[in-house]
């Protein structure tokens, strides 16, 4: 049997190589559109080609969220979602986030404007190789409210009504007084 010589046209992307009609290796790069690659083995008497599709995509994302708690009118420190796969293209979270808040790239920020009782979000990252989401909890809680009275000492005679003290708040709303 006569040596084959064999070709590929265009360039395998690097990491890849084609020899003794093999194609094989681990590609370093991305080729997240189908290129088609031209084969030829040739021998002393004939040439013979075929093609092949290739397609190389980004590993897929694998991302995580941490639970969130936050107070109304209070900036919060920036969550970044952590991410132990491949680079992510686009980010997504649903539900929308309240007032004051905003995702951008992965990274929670900003001042929230309102409450929110405990509420379940979900956040996805995507990219050529696939999606992987992450659920976390976000709650807004109201600011502490911060009681002072006008006076700290109140001192009355039985049955005489005593002077008014008036307690002022420099906190966060009172919704009850107890």
């Amino acid at each position: 049997a006569a040596d084959l010589t064999w070709a590929i046209s265009p360039d395998l992307p690097t990491g890849l190589s084609l020899a003794n009609g093999v194609i094989s290796g681990t590609p370093t790069v991305n080729l997240t559109t189908a290129t088609v690659f031209t084969i030829t083995a040739t021998n002393d008497a004939r040439t013979a080609t075929t093609t092949v599709t290739l397609t190389i995509n980004e590993p897929a994302p694998n991302i995580a969220m941490s639970d969130i708690s936050v107070t109304v009118d209070q900036a919060m420190t920036s969550v970044h979602a952590s991410n132990s796969g491949g680079k992510v293209a686009t980010w997504a979270i649903s539900p929308d986030l309240p007032n004051g808040l905003s995702f951008t790239n992965g990274v929670i920020d900003g001042t929230p404007t309102v409450a929110l009782a405990q509420t379940t979000y979900t956040i996805y990252a995507n990219n050529s190789g696939g999606t992987s989401s992450s659920s976390y909890q976000l709650t807004v809680q109201h600011q502490v409210p911060v009681l002072t009275p006008l006076t700290s000492t109140i001192t009355g005679t039985r049955g005489t009504p005593i002077t008014s003290v008036t307690i002022s708040n420099s906190g966060g709303a009172v919704t009850s007084w107890s």
